[in-house]
Parts: structure tokens; sequence; C-alpha cells
């Protein structure tokens, strides 16, 4: 996860994130930095049953992926017991220094001692080894009698559950981690989650209890853990596998020498190709390990096989040497051909995008127009209100954090459109106290209800908050110093008193902003996607009970009802919306959207990045037209010709002039 919110210095993500470049949004690392790794919390510990709820000290582990409500933490409970829990807090500074929380903190450590031992020392982790265990094949031999069957026990919710005990790939922490489905979910009152629908599974609500090898355990519903037991498993059942890492390797006495790989036939000698007798233990993506025939690993992974006989020198054993020079020289000619290309990180479109004020500035001039000054402006004008200059350094409070702040410019698709964007230096300054960590609605969530809104022929109306982080309230404590872009103002200080955004608590102070509001006009969370917001509702004209819908994307919100031109009208009261974005939605998330009616006559919604593809074709028209190139071919049948294999093409780069498409 920290690594795919990290920017790399990867030309393919063009100087984003990961995350922003799979999701389109600015990536948000909040959930990051709320706390430092190992630090002290309060937690409320439900599990010590009412009336005896408390509050109780826990180390914070990091952020809980794809686990409970948006601010949910692993925390480290005084009993050893990793839990996953979404009410904790800092701590204060008198809980700091007060000698009696001093003396709880210390109990604390001394348990966790007690119970898991003395921290590891790098001379621990030498005294292991690296050597990897050679499994069991078979451990159904036993010795001695057989023991006598005991008496059945009484049938149990989990007696005859198909989900019990199933080993699946599942989202943990931030990746996929195999866990074993170990009982069915219960709430306090031992009651259990969910029931079971055999007639129709999708409408399954049962929620299982599932164990990780490292001992944590999370909940998961029955549709979720059948989707990825499905998705993990060819057709016929057999389980797929992705290569993490080769770890070791072995051999036993029927592999070839390098005095025995040589054979003689008709007076002539000649290398033995075999791999017999070699065998790899790959450690896959789950975790596993497994001991595994190199003629298998050589068919599925060779590069990754040829790569590690070099890097463990065994490359020149006779199991090796007659096939990893082939497969080492077609890999270096497609790193080769990757490499001769480049691509500019100055440009988009073939436009210059500039890194400062001045730059900007000096680009219109040249150009004979005003678009970057324009964009400028008009960001300036929206963004004031974040900023409360003093007259000197000295009127800023304190225990003030210093920070800088600047424009950011980019180039958008739609009509190459200038846009720039002030953001916050959020890095120059210590994790806040409060929660940093805000949502979005899944794109599932997003069909299912266009879904609904086509069955119950709800209305679906669209809006884009204006500048969403300023309507809410900054809760940190930071000033900066103003650029040139406030004109009269420059070189002063400012208090930042809105959630600029850059900030890491920018994301979460909007997030917690709107959902007050969303409470206030009567809708409650959806379970499933927090970011759903649902509320009761009757259709006027023929009393159809209904649910109405409002999805948050951060500033996108999309609106579904019997009249929800009114919903969006009532929300822009308190949000103001920029007025463009209003109505019927034609486009969502980046993709075009349209209501369209089937060959039989039922109507849906569609999503498409038709929009994306046509703007992207014009682009490239407008750029041949100007340079007098010939023109695209009217009709063409495929990009390219059958068997064409870009990533093996090594033929010239189209030329300088290109490297900005």
């Amino acid at each position: 996860m920290i690594r795919s919110h990290t920017a790399h210095d990867i030309y393919e993500l063009n100087g984003e994130t990961p995350e922003t470049l799979v999701t389109g949004q600015p990536t948000d690392i909040s959930q990051l930095v709320e706390h430092p790794w190992y630090g002290w919390v309060k937690f409320w510990d439900v599990t010590l049953g009412k009336p005896h709820v408390k509050e109780v000290y826990g180390r914070w582990l990091g952020p809980s992926i794809d686990v409970g409500p948006a601010m949910t933490a692993k925390i480290l409970k005084a009993n050893g017991q990793v839990i996953h829990a979404g009410t904790y807090r800092s701590l204060t500074e008198d809980e700091l220094t007060d000698p009696v929380q001093l003396e709880l903190r210390k109990e604390f450590d001394e348990s966790i001692k007690k119970t898991l031992g003395s921290a590891h020392t790098q001379a621990d982790y030498e005294a292991l080894g690296y050597d990897t265990p050679t499994p069991e094949l078979y451990a159904d031999d036993f010795e001695g009698t057989h023991q006598p069957t005991p008496d059945a026990e009484d049938p149990t919710p989990e007696t005859g559950d198909n989900y019990i005990g199933a080993e699946v790939n599942l989202p943990f922490q931030g990746t996929m981690m195999q866990g074993r489905v170990k009982c069915r979910a219960r709430n306090e009152e031992g009651e259990l989650f969910g029931t079971a629908n055999e007639e129709k599974p999708i409408l399954d609500t049962r929620i299982y209890q599932v164990e990780f090898p490292d001992g944590s355990e999370a909940e998961y519903a029955a549709n979720v853990i059948a989707e990825n037991m499905h998705a993990q498993c060819e057709p016929d059942g057999s389980q797929r596998m992705l290569l993490k890492a080769i770890v070791d390797h072995r051999k036993d006495d029927t592999a070839l020498t390098k005095d025995t790989q040589y054979v003689e036939h008709n007076g002539k000698r000649h290398k033995v190709k075999t791999t017999k007798g070699w065998w790899l233990c790959p450690e896959w993506d789950n975790g596993s390990t497994a001991w595994v025939r190199l003629a298998e690993m050589k068919d599925s992974f060779p590069v990754e096989v040829a790569e590690y006989a070099v890097a463990m020198d065994i490359a020149d054993e006779p199991a090796f040497a007659w096939w990893v020079p082939q497969v080492l020289k077609r890999r270096d000619r497609i790193i080769a051909a990757v490499k001769s290309r480049y691509f500019k990180r100055t440009h988009k479109f073939g436009l210059e995008v500039p890194k400062t004020v001045r730059r900007a500035l000096e680009i219109d001039k040249a150009n004979g127009n005003t678009l970057w000054e324009d964009a400028i402006k008009k960001e300036m004008k929206n963004v004031g209100i974040a900023f409360k200059p003093v007259d000197s350094k000295e009127e800023v409070p304190s225990g003030y954090q210093y920070m800088d702040c600047h424009l950011v410019f980019d180039i958008k698709i739609d009509g190459f459109k200038r846009k720039a964007r002030m953001v916050a230096g959020g890095n120059m300054v210590s994790a806040p106290a409060v929660s940093t960590y805000a949502s979005v609605v899944a794109r599932d969530t997003v069909r299912i209800a266009l879904t609904i809104a086509a069955l119950n022929d709800l209305e679906v109306q669209a809006g884009d908050i204006q500048n969403a982080f300023l309507c809410a309230p900054c809760e940190e404590k930071v000033y900066t110093k103003l650029g040139p872009e406030f004109g009269a103002n420059e070189g002063k200080y400012a208090i930042i008193v809105r959630a600029l955004y850059g900030l890491a608590s920018a994301s979460a102070s909007f997030s917690r902003h709107i959902a007050d509001c969303m409470r206030h006009l009567g809708y409650s969370p959806c379970r499933a996607d927090p970011d759903l917001w649902w509320k009761a509702n009757i259709r006027p004209e023929d009393g159809f009970k209904y649910y109405s819908y409002i999805l948050l994307y951060v500033d996108d919100v999309l609106a579904i009802g019997h009249d929800a031109k009114d919903m969006i009208e009532r929300l822009d009261k308190y949000f103001t919306m920029k007025e463009e974005s209003k109505g019927k939605p034609d486009m969502y998330l980046g993709a075009k959207l349209a209501k369209c009616t089937l060959d039989n006559g039922v109507e849906c919604w569609a999503m498409s990045p038709a929009k994306y593809v046509w703007d992207s074709i014009a682009n490239v028209e407008k750029y041949l037209a100007d340079k007098g190139l010939p023109k695209l071919k009217n009709k063409a049948r495929a990009p390219w010709i059958t068997d064409y294999a870009s990533e093996l093409d090594t033929s010239k780069d189209l030329g300088q002039y290109k490297d900005d498409k």
C-alpha cells in the first residue's frame, strides 16, 4: 500500500503515484500519517461487554484496509491480540505526563513482553538463517493404535457450512493475503450475522470470521468470499498461483553433473537438455511456499527462473546452461526496445505545462493569450477564503507550524482547458492529532445504484461541488508565506483557516463536514458502502415506496430519486456546486454516462470511455494537420496489423516531435 501511494521515477506514472493513475483521483495519504507506528492510542474495548465497556490503552499498528468503516485501524491490545477498531484517539498532553497514566502504559508494555516476548534484535534474525523448510509430502502415516471415535457433538451453525475451512486469497491490509474461513460472525449477544439464500446466492447476507497466517482476524461477507474463490480458480476449480519470488533451490542424486552432461551420438558430443533432479522453492502471492520441479517453473516463469539462476551463480549447471542464455537475450531485446522510448513530463497534449506562476505568465505572453493567467485568477478567487493574512510573523499564534503553499498546473483533456490549483505542503508539518482517513463511493456501488434507478424509473442528477475542501474548516494549526499569485499580499504571512488541498486532514475534514450535512438532511450511510447515503421516500404520483440515494465521490455528487433535481438543489444550498455541472449526468468518474434502451425495450444506464477516445482522436488529427502529415484513415479494422506485438517492436522511434504524445 505504501508503494502504491508513493511517487516513483517511472515514466508510465507521469509524475503521479500509482494510486492516482489507477483511480484518477488525488492520492490521500492521510491514513498512513495519522499516527506513528506502534504509537499510543486509547480505544473503546467493546469485548468487555456491557456495562464494562471502557476506554483502554492500545498500540496503533496501521490502518485497516478493506475492513470495517473508514476510520478503522489495527490496534494491539494489552493481551497481545490485534483487533480492528473504529473508535480510537491520540493521547492528550495531560495523559502523556500524568504519573498514573505513565504507570498504566508501563503495565501495558510489561503485559506485551510477558505475552509475546521481548523485542527481536538483529542477532535474532541472523540466528534464524534463511533455509526454507522442506514440507512433509505425506503426513497421513501414523504409529500406534487407533483412538476410539469420540461421541458426536451437537450440530452448530457451522456444521455443513460449505465456506468453513476454505482457504482463499482476500484483500487484507492493502494486499491480497491467504486466509482461512474460521466460523460465522456473531454480535455481542452471540447472534449470527445474516442468513443463507440457496435459491438466490446474491441475497446471501452471512458474514464470516477469517483468520490470516499472522493470527489477525477480519470479517467478510459470504459473497465477497465466493467472488474471490471463483476469481482465483480456473473453470475446473484448479487454483491459480502468482509468483512473488524464488527463495531457494535444491537438487538430488538424479541431477546431471558437469561430468555427465554430455552424451555421444554418431561420434559427436551433445549436451543433454534436461532439468531432472532440480527443485525450486517459490513464494506465492499469498505468502505460501512449496517445492516445485524446475521443469514446471521453467515453463511457467522462464525469465524469473533464469534471473534467479544467474543471481545464485548456478546458471552454468547442466540443468540451466542449455536454456538460460537464450531466455536472457530475449529479455534484453525487449528491455532495450522499452528504454529507447522517452516521454516528456513538461508537456501534455503537445502543450507545455508550467511549474511556476512566472513561467505560466511567460507562456501566455509568448502565445499572445491569457489562458494560464485566467486559470490562476479563477483559482485565487475561490481559494482566497482559506488564507487569513497577518501583518507580521509575530502575530501567528503559538503552536502553529509553517508550511509552503504553491500552485500546480494541469491541462484537461476536455477542450484542453488550463487548470491551476493551490496546494499545501502538508508533508512539511507533523501528523495531525485528528483522524485523516476519508473513503469514496465504490464503482460497483455506482453501477448497482444506476441499475436500481433504471428498474424503478427514477431520475438521475449529478453535480460537482466547487472547491470542495474549502467548504470545511481547517483542523490543523498551520501558517504559510504568500507567493506572487496573491498580488499585493505577496511576502506576507497567513494562517490557513480552511481545509486546503494538500493538508493531511483536508479530505477527512471535508468528509466529516458533508456527512454532518447529509444527516441533517435526513440521510443515513449504507452499511456496505458508507459513501452511499439513503433515505426512505414515496413517489407522489403512484404512492410507490422506495429509497432515494446520494452517492459521494469526494466532490462528485450523484442523486437518484423521483425528484433528483430537488435533491441536488437542496445540497447546493449547503455546498455551492458548479452551475454547469448540475443536471442530467453525461460524464461521471471520467466515463461517459447515458441512458439507453435495449433491444427488448428495457431502459438502462451505460458507461463508456467514448468521449475520451474521440477527444484523443481529434487531438491527433489536429497535430497531424499542423505538421502537414497524412490524415488518419477513415476506416481501419484494427489499430495495427495481425500478429503485431508492440512489446517486441524494436523499430526506430517516430521521432523527437512525437515524444509528448
